[in-house]
């Protein structure tokens, strides 16, 4: 059995509400997964650096309890050991970050223009140049 025809106010209603329905499916679900994401980064990056942070902290007890006697007036030698590590783990999080080759502004080699690929660009033929002589 044929249905009836939908008046225009019913077809519109229909695609306001399909417009709603795509938009929160295309919107919402994908941001509640990135903050999902993020929030799991994040947490992980706390929970790293806070144990990294007491490995070190507990690297630098064991050297100012663990260390000869004639070296310990030289208490600062510890503390020193300590921030050199802490030191280090900011220097491989930052090159991790910005990677091995990564510099500060713009490439020197691109000079801000799209790099082309020669094997890509179309040769001229002879036809090409002058399209009333027939090519050879």
């Amino acid at each position: 059995m044929p249905q009836a025809p939908k008046s225009f106010q019913q077809v519109l209603q229909e695609l306001w509400e399909l417009l709603k329905a795509y938009a929160k499916q295309e919107t919402v679900g994908p941001l509640k997964d990135l903050g999902r994401q993020i929030g799991l980064g994040l947490g992980g990056a706390l929970a790293f650096s806070l144990g990294y942070f007491l490995i070190v902290l507990g690297i630098l007890r064991f050297l100012q309890f663990h260390t000869p006697e004639w070296y310990r007036p030289h208490n600062w030698g510890s503390y020193f050991i300590a921030a050199l590590l802490l030191a280090g783990a900011i220097y491989v999080a930052i090159r991790k970050v910005r990677g091995k080759n990564a510099s500060v502004g713009p490439d020197p080699k691109k000079n801000g223009k799209p790099a082309v690929d020669p094997a890509a660009t179309p040769v001229a033929t002879a036809s090409d140049v002058n399209p009333q002589e027939p090519g050879r």
